[in-house]
C-alpha cells in the first residue's frame, strides 16, 4: 500500500493553513495554491460542467464538498485526491479520472455521489477505502489491476448489480459491499482475507472462488451475513479459519461443505438452520446427526439438526456459543452424560424447547445460555453445577414463575 500518511498529510487543508492569504482563483471563483499546484476550495461551486486547471497535482481534503456540478474531468498531472474531495456532491453524474499520473484516493472521496454511474479508477491505485460509498446510482466501476485493498469502499451501492474484483487483491473488509445490488461474485485467487464484506448484500446468489494461492485464507465476521438469496458458495482449500456468524442469516443456503485446509470455526450466531447440512472434509471436524463437533468430539460447535429431539453424543464436553440458537424445531433436548458447560446463547430463541436433561457432571451454564426459551417451564439442575451466569434463563422460567430448581442458584432467575 502506498504510504497513505504522506498522502493524508499532502491533501489536508490544514498542510495549507494559510492558504487564504496565499491563493489564486479561477473565473469559477475556485481556489487554488499561489503555485497553481493545490486545488483548496471549490465547494460553492454551482455548474454543469468543470475542468479542473492543467498543473494542478493535489485536490485537497473536502474541496468539492456539496458542491453542484453534473461533470468533472480532473486532467492527467494530479497524482493525489484527498479525503472526501468530491463528497456530497449531489449532482454528480460524471468524472473523468487521470488514468497515468493519479496514485492515491483519500478516504471516501466521492461519499455519498448520489447520481454517479460509472467510474473507471486508474491503475496505480491500490486501496480503496469508502471511496464510492453511499453513491446509491453507482453501476459500473472499472477496478484496476493494480488494487489490492477494498474497505468499506462500495457500501450502499444499490444499484451495483456487477463488478469484476481484478486478481492482485488481497484483503475486502469492513462492509466494503454492504446493502449493494451484488447478485453473482467471483473472488480472486489472490484473496487472503473477508470480513464482513459481503453483508447484507440481499440479492447475492452465488460466490465462486478460484484455486487459491494462499494456503492461509481467513473468512472473517459476518462476511455473508444476510445474504438471504444464497444459494451456493464454493469453499475452496486454503481457507483456514471461518470466524462468527459468517454466513448468518442466510436463509436459502442449503449446503456447506468446508474445506480440508480448514482449522477453525467460529460461532455460529445468527445462523439460519433451516434445512441445511453440514459436511467436513476437515480432519479437523467431525459431522454427526448434522452437528459439527471438534475432531475429538468434546466439544459441540454447532447443531443444524431440525429434529424435534435430539441427543448431544456422550463424548461431548462443552456446548459452544449459540450452538442451537434459533432451532426452532427443537423440543427436548438430552445433553449426555460428560457434558460440563453450556456455552454463551447456546440454545438462545430456541422457542419450543420444554424439556432438558441434563448431565450429571453439569458444572457450568454461561450467560443467555437459554434467553427467550419461552416453552421452556421447569428445569431440574443437577448437584454438580457451580456456576450459573446472569439472563441464562431469562425470559423463560422467570416469567412464568414456575422454576423447580434448587435453592442454592437463585441466579437461574435472573
Amino acid at each position: 500500500m502506498h504510504n497513505r500518511e504522506y498522502y493524508q498529510k499532502l491533501t489536508d487543508k490544514s498542510t495549507y493553513s494559510n492558504w487564504p492569504f496565499h491563493r489564486s482563483f479561477d473565473e469559477y471563483g475556485v481556489a487554488y495554491s499561489s503555485d497553481g499546484k493545490v486545488l483548496l476550495d471549490a465547494s460553492h461551486i454551482e455548474a454543469e460542467y468543470y475542468s479542473i486547471r492543467e498543473g494542478t497535482e493535489v485536490i485537497a481534503s473536502y474541496a468539492f464538498d456539496e458542491a453542484s456540478v453534473r461533470s468533472i474531468i480532473v486532467p492527467e498531472g494530479v497524482v493525489a485526491l484527498g479525503e472526501n474531495a468530491f463528497a456530497n456532491m449531489r449532482d454528480l453524474e460524471e468524472v473523468s479520472l487521470p488514468q497515468n499520473s493519479l496514485t492515491y484516493i483519500g478516504d471516501c472521496a466521492f461519499y455519498s455521489c448520489e447520481k454517479l454511474k460509472r467510474v473507471a479508477v486508474p491503475e496505480g491505485i491500490d486501496a480503496l477505502v469508502g471511496t464510492f460509498q453511499a453513491c446509491s446510482q453507482l453501476e459500473d466501476v472499472a477496478l484496476p489491476n493494480s488494487l489490492r485493498f477494498i474497505d468499506s469502499a462500495f457500501c450502499e451501492c444499490y444499484a451495483l448489480e456487477n463488478i469484476l474484483i481484478p486478481e492482485g487483491v488481497e484483503e475486502i473488509k469492513n462492509e466494503a459491499f454492504k446493502y449493494s445490488g451484488l447478485r453473482h461474485v467471483k473472488l480472486p485467487s489472490t484473496i487472503r482475507l473477508l470480513d464482513s464484506a459481503f453483508s447484507f448484500c440481499r440479492v447475492l446468489e452465488s460466490v465462486s472462488w478460484p484455486i487459491l494461492q494462499s494456503s492461509d485464507v481467513v473468512i472473517g465476521n459476518a462476511s455473508f451475513s444476510f445474504c438471504e438469496n444464497l444459494q451456493s458458495i464454493e469453499l475452496p482449500d486454503g481457507i483456514t479459519e471461518i470466524q462468527e456468524c459468517a454466513f448468518g442469516s442466510c436463509s436459502v443456503l442449503r449446503e456447506i461443505v468446508l474445506p480440508r485446509s480448514l482449522k477453525k470455526f467460529g460461532s455460529p450466531q445468527h445462523w439460519s438452520r433451516k434445512d441445511k447440512h453440514i459436511i467436513s472434509l476437515s480432519d479437523e471436524f467431525v459431522v454427526k446427526d448434522n452437528m459439527l463437533l471438534n475432531k475429538d468430539e468434546t466439544v459441540l460447535i454447532t447443531c443444524f439438526n431440525r429434529n424435534d429431539s435430539i441427543r448431544v453424543p456422550d463424548s461431548v464436553e462443552y456446548i459452544g456459543r449459540a450452538a442451537f440458537a434459533g432451532c426452532d424445531k427443537l423440543v427436548h433436548i438430552s445433553l449426555g452424560q460428560n457434558l460440563k458447560s453450556i456455552g454463551l446463547g447456546a440454545f438462545s430463541n430456541c422457542f419450543n424447547l420444554r424439556s432438558i436433561e441434563f448431565s450429571s457432571r453439569l458444572e457450568e451454564i454461561k450467560m443467555n445460555a437459554f434467553i427467550y426459551c419461552q416453552s421452556l417451564v421447569e428445569v431440574v439442575l443437577p448437584e454438580s453445577v457451580q456456576v450459573i451466569e446472569p439472563e441464562a434463563f431469562y425470559n423463560c422460567i422467570y416469567n412464568h414463575r414456575t422454576t423447580k430448581t434448587n435453592q442454592k442458584y437463585p441466579s437461574v432467575n435472573l
